[in-house]
Order: structure tokens, then sequence, then C-alpha cells
């Protein structure tokens, strides 16, 4: 496969955290037709893309990119990405114990292969749906296990964004406890 797939998607996140959002869009597109030719390229490039997509706020284009790396994913053999992809689409689901049950679920799957990068940020994702349920004391569980990650992997990209969710956590335990 090409390795400038992996390279442009992930300057386009890079260039996202540094405030360049026309410019990472960019590198996204550019990633996403590279992809297009090789099978690995496809789903992770469609996978990755879902992810940029995710943190931008665009939800249709994230289940879009989801549906793309899934169904390239199951015909190409390539299921690695499917459930790291059926964990973001999870963010959609209208129930809110189906959509945690189904975020949860992937998530076990992508965990029991070993993979740890970005990990981070699935867990702060995770926990951002348990802070919307009101399941405070989970989702603290789940953005202690965040920063453990952060911690011993050294992978800092996605600190901020646990950090937001952290405040948002800070935030609602305040409220909690001014209504008792």
């Amino acid at each position: 496969d090409d390795s400038r797939v992996p390279l442009h998607l992930l300057r386009g996140q890079a260039l996202w955290l540094r405030g360049d959002a026309t410019q990472a869009l960019a590198e996204v597109n550019i990633a996403l037709d590279i992809a297009e030719a090789h099978p690995y390229g496809v789903v992770w490039g469609n996978y990755m893309a879902a992810w940029f997509y995710h943190m931008r706020g665009e939800e249709e284009l994230m289940s879009s990119g989801c549906g793309r790396a899934i169904k390239a994913g199951v015909e190409r053999g390539n299921l690695f990405f499917v459930s790291l992809a059926q964990f973001f689409n999870a963010t959609r689901i209208e129930d809110p114990e189906e959509r945690i049950n189904t975020m949860r679920a992937n998530h076990e799957i992508t965990m029991a292969t070993g993979a740890r990068a970005g990990s981070s940020y699935l867990k702060g994702m995770m926990a951002e749906q348990l802070i919307e349920q009101d399941n405070l004391v989970e989702a603290e569980n789940w953005l202690n296990d965040a920063f453990e990650l952060i911690e011993n992997q050294g992978e800092r990209l996605w600190e901020g964004e646990v950090l937001r969710i952290q405040a948002l956590l800070m935030c609602r335990q305040d409220e909690s406890q001014e209504s008792v």
C-alpha cells in the first residue's frame, strides 16, 4: 500500500490540532484520493477520515467515512478497522443505552487486538457519552484510564481533548453537588 495515505492523514490531524482547518481538510482529501487504489489504504484512510470528521463535528461525513471503511474492510478482509469504525459510528445511535453498549463492545474488540495508538481519544469519547447520561463515576473511570495511557505511552496527541472532557466532567460533578 501507499505510505502517502497515512502521512497525509496524520498531517491533516496535526494541522487540525494546530488550528489550520482548511489545509487539514485538503490533506485528508489528498489521502482519500490516493487511498482508493489500495486495499489497505482505502479502509484505513476512510476510518481515519471519519475520525477527522468527528473531531470537526461533521457527523454526516463521519458516518459516511465509517460506512465506507466498514464496507471496504469486510469486502477486502481487513477487519481491524471495522470495529473502530463501528465505535465511531455508534455515536449516532439515538438510544443512549444501545449507543454506549455498542461503543463499549467495539472498544473491547479493538483493545483485545493489542492496539493502543489513539486509545486515549477513544476512552475520552466514551467518557463524554457517559457524562451526557449522568453516569459520572464510570465516566471518571474511563478518563482515568485515558490519562494512564497518556502517561504510560507518552502519546500526548490527544491529551488536550481528554482534558476538555475532564473539564466537562468536573462541571457536571459540580452541578450534581449543587443540586444535593
